[in-house]
């Protein structure tokens, strides 16, 4: 009996013995790198607001030892220009996020700068400075259109400059500054190109008044002409208003036939029976829209009697997910950040979404933006130009003359809750 009660206090004291020991060490575990961004500074604090680290600096930090300064040896140093303050805001942390992605996913060794290139010329101006200041390699940036033109007028940039919009049509650029932006120009071209592969070459064309607009068109034109194909009617639309009927029945001439019902009513002196129908003179119809206008456009299309023509649009009627019934049968050109179901793209947009869950609902072609942009960054800092085409988020990119990166998009078609290659 003694024996057995001595052999249980001997196990309990041996328990006891090896849950001290377990209770005195630490245990190893590799420091977590946080990714979403903190909290951004205004304009007024100019140094820089977040700093990307690399896995290495967080341990090496972490361990308490001192951090070498960066070199030419070292890891590059980016600095990226958004407005973070003003209407851009929202804009600029998507365009941020896939940035980021793109960097955490890249096997380069980078540090990342974000500064807020606050609401006006003095604001861009001073983010350029700091940037130089602070040693970066490259600068990715500004957002806007207006500080695009600020930092162009003020000459070549000392290191590669690759702005994520695009200088007024004939500007040209100084040296060492390339653009790089989603264009609606872009879109129609490629729309131009996919209309004309399916052997079609009579055009109506949709578009709202205005600068954007026209330059849609313009493309759209320029391109569809170089596949031999012609315009037959082109109309423009006030953006502001919901009701596009006045625009769209000028387009396919339902008025015409109205009037011509009017004059046969007249000769007859009697009502024979009438149902209006468009102009049997063309192949598709081409809209560029925005916003509210561009869920509008088609079934307000279709009412008109356009059901029977192949309907082409700016890519910005499909803003992710299922794409809905309204839009069956409509055709366009997008990065394949948006229309790829499955693959590299598809995972890169998910991995974004999950970094970035705050903002997953934002997180639409400005996350393919920033994502591009942080591989062209890493190629210039470099100098490394690319001198071939390149597979991108937000399309198939290449460097054109006067340091503008073009894109080559993929057309689909939306068929039920699905899109489909047209090709």
């Amino acid at each position: 009996m003694f024996s057995r009660r001595f052999s249980r206090l001997g196990i309990l004291l041996l328990c006891a013995m090896l849950l001290n020991a377990c209770s005195g060490q630490r245990p190893i575990s590799r420091p977590v790198e946080k990714r979403e961004p903190p909290t951004i500074a205004r304009p007024s604090q100019p140094a820089p607001v977040y700093q990307a680290p690399e896995p290495e600096s967080v341990e090496a930090a972490t361990a308490g030892e001192p951090q070498a300064s960066a070199s030419s040896e070292g890891p590059l140093r980016l600095a990226l220009l958004l407005p973070l303050s003003g209407a851009l805001a929202p804009s600029s942390e998507a365009l941020r996020d896939g940035f980021l992605t793109a960097h955490f996913g890249h096997s380069t060794q980078a540090r990342i700068r974000v500064y807020d290139s606050g609401v006006d010329a003095n604001g861009v101006r001073g983010a350029y400075a700091e940037a130089l200041r602070d040693g970066a390699q490259a600068i990715i940036g500004p957002l806007r259109k207006e500080d695009v033109q600020t930092l162009a007028d003020g000459g070549s940039p000392a290191v590669p400059l690759l702005a994520l919009n695009y200088l007024d049509a004939g500007r040209a650029a100084p040296a060492n500054f390339y653009q790089f932006g989603l264009s609606a120009e872009d879109e129609a071209r490629d729309a131009a190109r996919d209309a004309a592969a399916a052997g079609l070459r009579r055009a109506l064309t949709l578009t709202p008044q205005g600068e954007w607009g026209e330059r849609a068109l313009q493309a759209f034109q320029q391109a569809f002409a170089s596949y031999g194909g012609v315009i037959g009617s082109a109309e423009r639309y006030d953006a502001t208003l919901s009701d596009f009927s006045t625009p769209i029945r000028a387009l396919l001439a339902i008025d015409a036939s109205r009037e011509r019902h009017r004059a046969l009513t007249g000769l007859l002196g009697s009502k024979p029976q009438f149902e209006p129908r468009r102009r049997a003179d063309a192949d598709l119809v081409f809209f560029a829209a925005r916003g509210e206008a561009a869920r509008q456009m088609a079934p307000q299309l279709r009412f008109h009697r356009a059901s029977g023509l192949p309907l082409y649009a700016t890519a910005q009627v499909y803003s992710g997910g299922e794409p809905g019934a309204d839009l069956n049968g409509l055709r366009f050109c997008d990065g394949p950040w948006m229309v790829d179901r499955a693959g590299v793209w598809a995972d890169a947009r998910n991995e974004t979404k999950a970094l970035f869950a705050a903002r997953a609902a934002d997180l639409t072609r400005l996350g393919a933006l920033g994502h591009d942009a942080y591989t062209l960054a890493v190629l210039l800092a470099q100098g490394r130009a690319p001198a071939q085409t390149l597979a991108g988020a937000s399309g198939r990119l290449s460097l054109s003359a006067g340091g503008v990166f073009s894109r080559e998009l993929s057309c689909v078609e939306v068929a039920g809750n699905a899109l489909k290659a047209t090709r």
